[in-house]
């Protein structure tokens, strides 16, 4: 690997010529043992060889100074090679699982747990986000075929899919949609671009755990993401001069949670969460305003109109007394 001397960044990594793939042309004994798996696709992965393919991954084992470096006896040393790179992405790959672990979450097994590691690692194959897909170098050796391990964009038997980007991986699996639809009532222009804010509590409790701010589309639609614990949660939606209403006990965990469902009440002038004699209040200041006018409460605007009339004293007036959730 080069890296920028000031900040690490990466700025190229190269396979490197001490490394090794291929598969073997064994049984090892089994007639299925050394068959390509099924989880084992995408770019770059050989369909025509049917024994199991390595390498999955690459991590760096080669460098000038040392690839890696351990204080011993008061002593800094420089270490190379893949006795160095295995222990690496072992140990990565068990604080992933401890970071996962903290969440509550899992991907097979108890929480934490990754399970095959491999599923995992080609079911984001190619994402550019999770590998560094290493694309020059040779390797010494060559393939049973006879042809040269090459680096090559995708899967190749010199790097695999590349390396890896732990924190990456860690958003990909820790980071889970909650999605659903809203409602806004009494609101001809429908709710295309309205600003939506959905808060996760314990559930059962005032706990505030999350808190995400997304659009609505046309359907009324939403999708945020939320990096909280695996656990349950009362939902809650709130929009501007609508009610605030919640889904409760909903259970949110690796897949995160859906099919949320939500109408709410408009008439929420001030945005206390209640609609009464201040709304009206605000509503009398505002009447017969428009955008352009001195006295213009966009939140005054209850039907979307964008003047304020006698239409929104009457959303105001059907909504009167309610409190939302």
């Amino acid at each position: 690997a080069t890296v920028n001397t000031t900040t690490g960044a990466r700025i190229s990594e190269l396979g490197w010529s001490g490394s090794g793939g291929g598969w073997s042309n064994s049984s090892f004994g089994t007639t299925n043992f050394n068959t390509l798996p099924s989880w084992q696709v995408g770019t770059g992965v050989p369909t025509t060889i049917n024994h199991r393919l390595v390498p999955d991954i690459a991590a760096q084992a080669d460098g000038s100074g040392g690839a890696f470096y351990l204080f011993y006896n008061g002593g800094l040393y420089g270490v190379n090679g893949t006795s160095c790179s295995s222990p690496y992405l072992t140990s990565s790959f068990a604080t992933l699982e401890q970071r996962l672990a903290l969440l509550g979450l899992t991907v097979a097994g108890p929480a934490g747990r990754l399970g095959r590691v491999a599923n995992l690692i080609y079911a984001m194959n190619g994402r550019a986000d999770v590998w560094y897909d290493v694309t020059s170098g040779s390797s010494n050796g060559t393939l049973p075929s006879g042809a040269t391990s090459n680096a090559a964009v995708g899967w190749d038997f010199e790097t695999g899919w590349g390396a890896p980007n732990f924190d990456a991986l860690y958003n990909v699996l820790a980071t889970r949609p909650v999605s659903g639809t809203v409602t806004l009532q009494n609101y001809p222009p429908g709710p295309t671009g309205v600003t939506v804010t959905v808060k996760l509590y314990q559930a059962g409790t005032s706990i505030l755990v999350d808190t995400q701010t997304t659009t609505l589309n046309s359907s009324g639609a939403f999708t945020v993401n939320s990096q909280a614990p695996s656990g349950n949660y009362d939902i809650y939606v709130k929009t501007s001069h609508w009610l605030r209403k919640k889904v409760t006990n909903q259970s949110f965990g690796l897949n995160g949670v859906s099919g949320l469902a939500y109408s709410l009440p408009n008439g929420d002038v001030n945005g206390d969460n209640s609609v009464s004699l201040a709304d009206f209040g605000q509503l009398k200041l505002a009447y017969g305003s428009t955008s352009s006018s001195g006295n213009w409460n966009p939140n005054a605007d209850l039907d979307g109109n964008g003047s304020v009339g006698l239409s929104d004293f009457g959303i105001l007036k059907l909504n009167y007394g309610k409190s939302g959730d």
